[in-house]
C-alpha cells in the first residue's frame, strides 16, 4: 500500500511499519496464527518490501504481467495447499480469478465452495455474473435460481432475485 510517500507490506500481519517522524520502524506484530509464507516472503516481509516485488523477483516478470492480482492468486493457493478445506481462502481465489478476467477458472473455484457450503450466497451471485460475462446465460440463471432457494439471508436473497429478474425467462 502507499502511505504518505513510502511503500509499506500490507499483507498476512508479518510486520507493520509505523512512521515516526521521518524515520520508520519495524513493528514485529507476532505469529501469523499458523499461516506460513512461502520460502524468501518471510524475509521481505521483515523489511517492509512489497509482497509483489518479492514474488516478481523470485518468479520473474514474463510469469506476472498484472503482478498484483496473479501474486494474490499465489498466495491463495499456497493458503490452499496448507488448507484445502478453507473456505475464505477458495472464495478468494475465485474473487481473484474472476477480478484478473479468468472467468472459467473462478467458475471452478466458485463451485468448490459451493460443494463444500451450499448456502454460500455470493458465491452464488458473483458465479452466476461469471457466467454470464462467459456468455453461459442459462447457467447464470439456474446459478442465480440455486441461490435464491438456499439462501438464508434476506437481503443476499433478494440480490439473487434481481439479478434474476434482470436475466428474465
Amino acid at each position: 500500500m502507499f502511505f504518505g510517500g513510502f511503500l509499506r507490506f500490507s499483507g498476512m500481519g508479518a510486520a507493520k511499519t509505523r512512521e515516526r517522524g521521518s524515520q520508520r520502524e519495524p513493528r514485529d506484530m507476532g505469529p501469523r496464527a499458523g499461516i506460513q509464507l512461502p520460502p524468501g516472503l518471510e524475509e521481505g516481509a521483515r523489511h517492509g518490501l512489497m509482497v509483489t516485488s518479492v514474488l516478481k523477483k523470485r518468479l520473474g516478470k514474463q510469469r506476472y504481467p498484472s503482478s498484483l492480482e496473479l501474486s494474490r492468486v499465489d498466495l491463495l493457493k499456497h493458503l490452499l495447499e496448507q488448507d484445502p478445506q478453507s473456505l475464505l481462502a477458495r472464495y478468494g481465489l475465485a474473487m481473484e480469478y474472476k477480478n484478473a478476467g479468468q472467468l472459467k477458472n473462478a467458475v471452478v473455484e466458485f463451485e468448490k465452495v459451493l460443494a463444500a457450503n451450499p448456502a454460500y450466497s455470493a458465491a452464488y451471485f458473483h458465479g452466476g455474473q461469471a457466467l454470464e460475462k462467459l456468455g453461459r446465460v442459462d447457467e447464470a440463471r439456474l446459478w442465480y435460481g440455486r441461490g435464491v432457494d438456499r439462501t438464508p439471508d434476506p437481503h443476499a436473497r433478494a440480490e439473487l432475485q434481481a439479478a434474476l429478474d434482470i436475466l428474465g425467462d
